[in-house]
C-alpha cells in the first residue's frame, strides 16, 4: 500500500513471486479504483494453450481481480538456444500466444 500512497501507480507481479495475493491485497486497501494502477503479471514459459489460460485464471484469482493490464511470458526462453528452435518449443510459443490473444479479446487482458 505504502508504494501505491507515494503514486506508484504500475505493479509487476508474477505467480512465481508469490506475491499476487499481497498486491491484490495492497490495491484494494489503497483506495484506488482498479483502473488508476496498471496490473501486470506473467504466465510460465510456453506451456501451450491450456497452461495460459489456466496461468491467468489462477493469477486473477490470487489478485481477487477481473482483469490484467498486461499478461507477459516469463522466461520465454528459459531452455536455451536448441531447444528455442526445437518444433515442440515452437508449437508451445504459438499456441501461448493464441492463448494470450483470445484472453485479450475477451477482455480479461487489456494491454498489448
Amino acid at each position: 500500500v505504502s508504494s501505491l500512497s507515494v503514486g506508484y501507480r504500475l505493479v509487476d507481479t508474477a505467480s512465481n513471486y508469490g506475491t499476487e495475493g499481497a498486491v491484490g491485497r495492497a490495491v484494494r486497501r489503497s483506495g484506488l479504483e482498479r483502473s488508476e494502477v496498471f496490473l501486470v503479471s506473467k504466465v510460465v514459459g510456453n506451456g501451450g494453450y491450456a497452461t495460459t489460460v489456466e496461468s491467468l485464471d489462477k493469477s486473477l484469482a490470487e489478485l481477487g481481480m477481473e482483469y490484467l493490464d498486461l499478461f507477459l511470458i516469463h522466461g520465454a526462453a528459459a531452455y536455451g538456444v536448441d531447444e528455442l528452435r526445437s518444433e515442440r518449443h515452437a508449437y508451445g510459443r504459438r499456441e501461448t500466444w493464441r492463448a494470450m490473444k483470445d484472453l485479450q479479446a475477451a477482455g480479461r487482458v487489456r494491454g498489448e
